[in-house]
């Protein structure tokens, strides 16, 4: 299979053919269709994020795709099933403190680089091997959800996958690339055959369908934090990729009312055409105290929930200023980077939180069932997932793709590979 693969941090990704997969006991090979580019991926893979990512390595964290096999004790899942790959995988040796690495991306002390000795390549190939158990459907009405999808202009579906490894269709890229998602895709496309494959979704849907991972990480956050219909939630960071991210996910929810402070004037803009009366956008002006009753102020009720998702590069004082508007028995969950860096580490006052009765907690990405609720949501309607552009790269573009998330990714916005295209 052709993979991109990185040999070096600060060096340019290499296109190479690689060894396929082989499938396991407890483990499934997906033909890679979407791979989202994070807007950071280009930081980590020049090593200036200090993530433990074991070189050379396929990188790429969190694909959307087709089965293509799966290990005999895998009961349900069927080849040709369109599915989401989950990139947080855990050792399975330990089910209170399980080792984490996200494959592609980084790892969690020497357990999970020792993880990824067996799972650590990535989705920017044209097939990964994964954890039967961070394989997800999409389900059959996932292509409808995904794009709104009608007319003529959209792609035709794939035929069935054929054959013993049930390798489903076209692997060779085609179309220009760097080519926006088509929104008018018509409806999901039925394999057929022996393999009786679901029909979830098409090439633009899998692009769209790649917000997920994105979107996985704060309602990580939301789930921990207890969040309720009709609660008011605060998201610091809400102008960034996972914090507008949030804003959406919250509001899907059923979030009464979000706040959401920043100093991207634009960003706060647009969050306020998206969302409308549901949220609050507050202008941080850096002062401390003054942005803190700025954020109060703007709440239509107590907040009851405060997620922080400032990045590594924020102040400390930015995020004490958001979490301490939380109101008396109110929770706060911290998922950002402030400290991670260097820089001040959060101080809050012990006599506020004691007197308060504050709930503060550590979330650190998502617990596995996030993923098939995240998946429902989507399905659902209530978490709309035409949000969001895509504009897709072959994956000869790999290193295009890279400069393209960091200048434009994030947002509402998505960069994916596609290293297998179909229809």
């Amino acid at each position: 299979m052709r993979a991109a693969v990185l040999k070096e941090f600060g060096s340019p990704l290499t296109i190479e053919t690689v060894p396929d997969p082989v499938v396991g006991t407890g483990e499934v090979v997906v033909d890679v269709v979407a791979a989202g580019v994070l807007p950071y991926a280009a930081e980590v893979f020049r090593g200036e994020r200090r993530y433990l990512l074991t070189l050379p390595v396929i990188p790429g964290s969190g694909a959307v795709g087709r089965v293509r096999a799966v290990g005999p004790d895998s009961t349900r899942l069927r080849v040709g099933d369109w599915v989401l790959c989950d990139p947080t995988i855990r050792a399975r040796d330990d089910a209170l403190t399980p080792d984490i690495t996200l494959q592609g991306l980084s790892a969690r002390g020497e357990g999970g680089l020792r993880l990824q000795q067996h799972f650590g390549q990535g989705s920017f190939a044209e097939q990964l091997l994964v954890p039967t158990e961070n394989v997800f459907p999409l389900g059959a009405t996932g292509a409808t959800r995904a794009t709104g999808a009608t007319g003529a202009t959209g792609a035709t579906g794939a035929t069935g996958a054929t054959g013993a490894t049930g390798a489903t269709g076209a692997t060779g890229a085609t179309g220009a690339t760097g080519a926006t998602g088509a929104t008018g895709a018509t409806g999901a496309s039925d394999a057929t055959g022996t393999t009786g494959a679901s029909d979830a979704t098409d090439a633009a849907d899998a692009g769209r369908w790649c917000a997920l991972p994105v979107l996985l990480v704060p309602y990580g956050g939301l789930l921990a934090a207890g969040l309720q219909a009709g609660q008011t939630v605060l998201i610091s960071g809400a102008t960034g990729n996972f914090g507008s991210a949030a804003v959406a996910v919250a509001l899907a929810m059923g979030a009464g009312c979000v706040v959401a402070p920043g100093r991207n004037e634009k960003m706060l803009g647009e969050l306020e055409r998206r969302f409308g009366s549901r949220i609050r956008t507050v202008r941080l002006s850096g002062d401390e105290a003054a942005d803190r009753e700025r954020m109060r102020a703007a709440a239509p009720a107590p907040i009851d929930v405060v997620l922080d998702l400032l990045p590594p590069s924020a102040a400390m004082t930015a995020v004490r200023a958001a979490v301490m508007t939380v109101r008396e028995h109110g929770t706060v969950v911290l998922m950002g980077g402030v400290g991670m860096l260097g820089g001040d580490d959060l101080a809050l006052p012990y006599p506020w939180l004691m007197r308060n009765n504050i709930t503060v907690r550590g979330q650190w990405l998502c617990p596995r069932h996030a993923n098939p609720q995240l998946i429902r949501l989507a399905n659902s309607g209530q978490l709309d997932l035409r949000q969001f552009d895509v504009t897709a790269f072959d994956l000869a573009d790999a290193n295009t793709a890279l400069r393209h998330a960091a200048a434009e990714g994030g947002r509402f916005s998505l960069t994916v590979i596609r290293p297998v295209r179909e229809g």
